[in-house]
């Protein structure tokens, strides 16, 4: 079916995926959307609506906790009144969220990630590249060379650490480089994002003070604020971050966080590579 009737008003407080679960809500209560019908897929709702596909995914899980909708193999998101329900639990779960838990950061992230999805709009709000450049018949046959080898084994879980032949391949081609790493003292990540998360969560705490360069990744900028960092933006050059600034910045945080700072204002290590030389300072 076509939705034709969700009007999404991005300057309101409410969030994207929140709107497009009320207007579905309007529309199956009124009977616009019968009991039965399938809703768009994901895809297809988030290319009608102009809008990421996680924020279609929200909206549906939003009716799903109404009972209203119902997954289903093969035929997707389909309407079913028999579940719907009305919860009162008595409980007001906006206020049992922590403040770094309420997920204010993640909404605001997906608002700016939804207009890499607009027509005739060049975002420049995601690093993502051009699908059409991804080599997608050499990555499936890898796939399938992984599958053919490894056989109901590359499903697993994998190791904590990373797999085993992955971490001594990096190390002999970090070695090759002139850097010398243990495998075991490897960690591989699911992604970027995920290294950031483990970084900060294991460097950062509430309060601490952290110069980024600006413009900088969303990604580390939600990492960041997430654990309570205070955030300095530092401008870049035709080198990198303004290593110049970056020392100004420290020695005023030195300088004034012993009379005006009750948090936490000691920088976390602070690095930047700049042509001939490079530049760190804790």
């Amino acid at each position: 079916m076509t939705i034709t009737n969700v009007l999404i008003d991005r300057g309101a407080k409410t969030p994207v995926y929140r709107q497009i679960a009320e207007a579905l809500q309007a529309q199956i209560r009124a009977g616009e959307i019968r009991d039965g019908d399938r809703l768009p897929s994901e895809r297809t709702m988030a290319a009608e609506l102009g809008v990421n596909r996680t924020t279609v995914v929200n909206a549906y899980d939003e009716l799903a906790s109404l009972g209203l909708v119902s997954g289903e193999v093969g035929r997707g998101t389909v309407v079913r009144l028999d579940l719907a329900r009305t919860p009162d639990t008595g409980l007001m779960w906006s206020q049992l969220f922590t403040q770094m838990g309420s997920g204010q950061e993640a909404l605001a992230m997906e608002e700016l990630l939804e207009s890499v999805h607009l027509q005739g709009v060049i975002s420049l709000a995601s690093a993502s590249a051009d699908e059409s450049l991804l080599p997608t018949a050499e990555l499936q046959a890898l796939i399938n060379a992984a599958i053919d080898e490894l056989g109901p084994d590359v499903f697993a879980f994998p190791h904590v650490n990373g797999a085993p032949a992955l971490r001594e391949a990096i190390a002999q081609r970090s070695a090759a480089r002139g850097v010398d790493l243990e495998p075991a003292g490897i960690l591989v990540t699911a992604g970027a994002q995920q290294g950031l998360s483990l970084i900060t969560e294991c460097l950062v705490n509430p309060g601490d003070v952290v110069a980024i360069e600006t413009p900088y990744y969303t990604g580390a900028l939600a990492a960041l604020r997430n654990r309570g960092a205070r955030l300095i933006g530092i401008p870049q050059d035709d080198h990198g971050l303004r290593v110049d600034l970056l020392e100004q910045v420290w020695s005023d945080i030195r300088s004034n966080s012993s009379s005006r700072c009750r948090t936490s204002a000691t920088p976390r290590a602070l690095c930047s590579a700049r042509s001939g030389a490079s530049a760190c300072s804790k």
